[in-house]
Order: C-alpha cells, then structure tokens, then sequence
C-alpha cells in the first residue's frame, strides 16, 4: 500500500496510519484533520448493520473555524444518534 500525500497534515507513514485508526476504533469516530484538503476537516462515525457488518458511515465537514473542537464536541453525539437512527432502519 502506497501513502500519498495531499497536505502536510496528511498520515504517509504506515506505522503512524495504524496509530491513527487505533485512536479511530478507541473514539468509536474518525476525524480527518486537513488530510486531504487544508481548508476541510471531517468527522465521521461509522454505521453497522444489525447483524454488526459495517455498511457505511455518517459524516460531517467543514471548515477549520466552522469546526472546532467544541463545535465537533456538540456535533459528534449527533451523528452517533443518526447512525443509530440509520441501524435500526436496517433490515
């Protein structure tokens, strides 16, 4: 697997990408901090099926200012209840 990288914010080394989703799995979200673009940020929590396969996921983005910690504090409860809204509308 081959790193490209798109901003300076962007995870190129392999160890460091395995870090990084550790934290992902640990935080139950992903966050994309100017990794592809450096005027986006991107929150993301993932939506399972009910038999627990992931499907899919529920994301957010912005802007760094729009963004901020707090805002992302107020934001994440949100997707976590719209993925779950999501899952119980699974069959």
């Amino acid at each position: 697997m081959t790193f490209q990288r798109y901003t300076p914010n962007t995870i190129t080394d392999p160890a460091a990408f395995r870090e990084h989703l550790k934290g992902v799995r640990a935080r139950s979200y992903a966050l994309d901090m100017c990794e592809c673009f450096p005027w986006r940020l991107c929150m993301a929590v993932p939506v399972f099926a009910k038999s627990g396969q992931f499907v899919g996921s529920l994301s957010v983005s912005g802007s760094p200012a729009s963004l901020d910690q707090k805002t992302r504090s107020e934001v994440r409860p949100m997707l976590v209840q719209a993925a779950g809204d999501v899952q119980q509308r699974l069959a």
